[in-house]
């Protein structure tokens, strides 16, 4: 994934890296490339910095893991692209962001679109059911014991609304009653 054109993902077998570029490229997913910098750590994450690429390929395109809101929380998955699902709780609109609260069973996470006003996702309505693909950027505590995660969402098809809210609910029905 690359987001902003500043920073870049890349996975292999090893695992998946944060790599924060200044330089001027446009990578696509798939394509395979030969990445040099500086270690460091960004956000309590492992990374590279000031770092430079070049593609030397093209590759299959690798679909995301699954994963559960418990499996993303357990911190294995930072940096890779995954798919979680869960109920729209909350959500916010900024001019450059665009910010959900997830839940999933007893487990509430974040999902973030940043981009242009012109590329606005369509807002699902709370109380939806939400499939989210993206990257997993887990939280870790003083210790480094991971705490939190958030998905960082790579394209408007990121979020997908799996089943909308039911029309009936306590609220609306309290609503329409004038009660509310």
């Amino acid at each position: 994934a690359q987001m902003q054109g500043k920073v870049i993902y890349v996975t292999d077998d090893s695992g998946s890296l944060y790599v924060e570029t200044a330089q001027q490229v446009t990578l696509e997913p798939g394509d395979r490339v030969d990445v040099v910098g500086f270690r460091g750590v960004v956000d309590s994450r492992p990374a590279l910095e000031e770092a430079i690429s070049r593609r030397t390929g093209k590759g299959p395109i690798l679909p995301p893991r699954w994963l559960t809101a418990q499996g993303a929380r357990q911190g294995e998955h930072d940096s890779a692209l995954v798919t979680v699902e869960g109920l729209l709780t909350a959500s916010s609109s900024l001019p450059t962001e665009e910010a959900f609260i997830v839940r999933q069973d007893n487990i509430v996470f974040g999902a973030v679109w940043k981009g242009s006003p012109e590329s606005r996702l369509a807002s699902p309505p709370e109380g939806a059911w939400l499939r989210l693909t993206g990257i997993c950027l887990v939280e870790t505590d003083a210790r480094g014991a991971p705490v939190s995660f958030r998905i960082q969402l790579r394209s408007q098809q990121a979020l997908v609304t799996v089943r909308k809210p039911p029309w009936l609910t306590a609220s609306s029905a309290l609503c329409g009653w004038g009660y509310g």
